[in-house]
């Protein structure tokens, strides 16, 4: 009875190390056909992927400068817009240029140039709206400004006169009007004026 005990326990053992002798050829199997593979095909292409990437990345950092470029334009523009509503205020003409680099000591600064024609029949409004632009903007310099005036039509000149109008303008409704420059500066991390 002991022998028939021991040869079955010793079939079984010998059944376990078949099973375990397939198993590891299975794996050995595996990690050959793993190290078979050519990696150096998976390798260019990771390469090629990583360049891409680095591309992607730099076009991604161009194309968000010139975003903000046009969001930093639309903005100021918006202002001035605001700015000669308020002052009741005619805008003719405005141009938006920048941003252009500029030193300001250790700092590097980021200015727009904005060339405004605006006309008002009320010269005090010109100024006003020339005051709330600079009250808008707290890094922004008017840098020069032609304001035309024209003549008051007096009532006792005759109006048929051509030397009391000015040039393109209708006799009854004289306009003051005004050519400015504005800059605004601005630091390109902050991105605040």
């Amino acid at each position: 009875m002991l022998l028939v005990a021991g040869y079955l326990y010793y079939q079984r053992l010998q059944e376990e190390q078949s099973s375990y002798v397939s198993s590891i050829a299975q794996s050995q199997h595996t990690i050959d056909t793993f190290r078979a593979i050519d990696l150096d095909e998976l390798e260019a292409s990771i390469a090629d992927l990583r360049s891409r990437a680095d591309a992607a990345n730099r076009r991604y950092s161009t194309l968000m400068a010139k975003y903000e470029t046009y969001v930093h334009s639309i903005e100021i523009e918006e202002e001035i817009y605001d700015a000669a509503a308020e002052a009741g205020v005619t805008i003719s003409r405005l141009v938006c240029d920048g941003p252009q680099t500029e030193e300001a000591g250790s700092e590097s600064l980021n200015s727009y140039i904005i060339t405004i024609d605006a006309e008002s029949p009320v010269p005090p409004q010109i100024l006003n709206f020339l005051m709330k632009i600079s009250d808008r903007f707290e890094t922004g310099v008017i840098d020069e400004v032609d304001l035309t005036i024209p003549r008051p039509v007096d009532a006792t000149e005759d109006t048929s006169d051509e030397d009391a109008t000015l040039e393109g303008e209708d006799e009854s409704q004289p306009v003051a009007k005004a050519t400015l420059q504005f800059r605004v500066r601005y630091a390109p991390q902050e991105g605040n004026w």
